[in-house]
């Protein structure tokens, strides 16, 4: 009876042995090659679809090649899509350099005319008072001697003068001028009102 106790001790013993030994070193190391192919860049996943796809009965569960291929494009037409996205991006990003350098011109050009017109404000406004002082002194001067003052102007000149005159003093001026430049400078403030 002992010999029988110990015949049904060493099965079990065998098969426990065979598990420890072989199956579950073998399962690691099966797993850790499939790890380190994975990582050196081979494709387990298709080589298992090949392969099992050449199975009788495995190939039935498999889905057909072309199911997959009309899934999305190609790793040639990816590539293709990155370098004409990788184009476009260069091209944009040129153009918004291009019109950063033009936004830069036009910032300096506006700031430019700003002061530029600032300094015409200042001037317009200094010549604006010299004229108008100008027409007071002609006001109280001789209507005749005035006259024979403004007569040696441009015409611009004259309109200039005469529009900060009131219009008594205007009428009085332009009565003691020759008839024809009187007449002109008549129709230009006609013109101007």
């Amino acid at each position: 009876m002992a010999r029988k106790e110990k015949n049904e001790q060493k099965g079990p013993n065998r098969l426990q042995w065979f598990f420890f030994i072989v199956m579950i070193p073998g399962f690691f190391a099966v797993l850790l090659a499939g790890v380190m192919l994975y990582f050196m860049g081979f494709n387990l996943a298709d080589t298992a679809r090949s392969i099992g796809g050449a199975v009788p009965i495995v190939s039935d569960w498999m889905p057909e090649e072309e199911e997959e291929e009309g899934e999305g494009p190609s790793r040639e037409e990816l590539l293709a899509m990155i370098d004409r996205y990788e184009h476009e991006i260069d091209a944009l990003e040129q153009e918004l350099e291009e019109q950063e350098e033009d936004y830069a011109d036009l910032a300096n050009e506006f700031e430019e005319l700003e002061i530029e017109l600032e300094l015409e404000e200042e001037f317009s406004t200094d010549v604006q008072e010299e004229i108008s002082r100008l027409a007071r002194v002609y006001e109280n001067m001789s209507s005749d001697d005035a006259a024979a003052i403004l007569m040696e102007m441009s015409t611009e000149e004259i309109l200039l003068h005469m529009s900060e005159m009131d219009e008594e003093n205007r009428a009085d001026i332009l009565s003691e001028m020759d008839a024809e430049l009187a007449a002109t400078i008549m129709q230009q403030f006609a013109a101007q009102e």
